[in-house]
């Protein structure tokens, strides 16, 4: 039988075939192998676009398409988060600090601290 944890707008659904998350009310499920071209995106709205990788109540994967200023506000998550720039130069704020990161560049953010960026400089190619 399954169980629900939830937290915010989205629950965590555990049970015996897999671990599936319910944001929204879309269900999620967490795979094994990420294929680019079977892993649907979404829009966000304001610029923004993402497809959901890999998601619990410990990490979070998730790659993310930015138009130019396009603002991720401030928010805190329950679990940690590790984002890799692919692409682009972001303005990003990690608590109270701010950093200007590009291609290549990494962040760590901690559960509970809130993080945000805006796109500078925005992803040029692909689509999904």
């Amino acid at each position: 039988m399954a169980k629900e944890k939830k937290q915010k707008n989205y629950y965590f659904i555990f049970d015996p075939t897999g671990f599936k998350v319910k944001i929204h009310n879309k269900v999620i499920e967490n795979k094994k192998f990420q294929v680019e071209s079977e892993t649907p995106g979404e829009d966000l709205g304001n610029g923004i676009k993402r497809q959901l990788y890999g998601y619990d109540d410990k990490m979070m994967m998730v790659k993310v398409k930015f138009e130019k200023n396009a603002v991720d506000t401030l928010h805190s998550h329950s679990h940690t988060q590790v984002t890799y720039v692919g692409s682009g130069t972001f303005k990003t704020t990690i608590g109270t600090e701010n950093k200007i990161l590009r291609k290549d560049d990494r962040f760590y953010i901690p559960s509970r601290v809130e993080p945000g960026v805006i796109c500078l400089t925005p992803h040029l190619s692909g689509s999904f």
